[in-house]
């Protein structure tokens, strides 16, 4: 999905334990609002959704990624 909206950055699952995802996008506001709606209401196929927490948010000048993994 962050492919489809045009945007950088990193996503990953954590440990088990923690069943969280934790990731950085990067990328214009819209295409961000469009993935944080994604994130909060859908996810990813196999993924289920009890919370959806975002922190460190802000205008970026420069993005830090060219392009969006998902690491391991």
């Amino acid at each position: 999905m962050a492919v489809k909206h045009g945007l950088v950055g990193w996503v990953k699952n954590t440990d088990k334990s923690r069943g969280t995802v934790v990731g950085v996008v990067q990328g214009a506001e819209s295409q961000v609002e469009l993935m944080k709606t994604w994130l909060r209401e859908t996810g990813s196929p196999r993924s289920h959704i009890d919370r959806c927490e975002f922190s460190k948010e802000g205008p970026v000048t420069r993005t830090q990624y060219h392009s969006f993994t998902i690491k391991r």
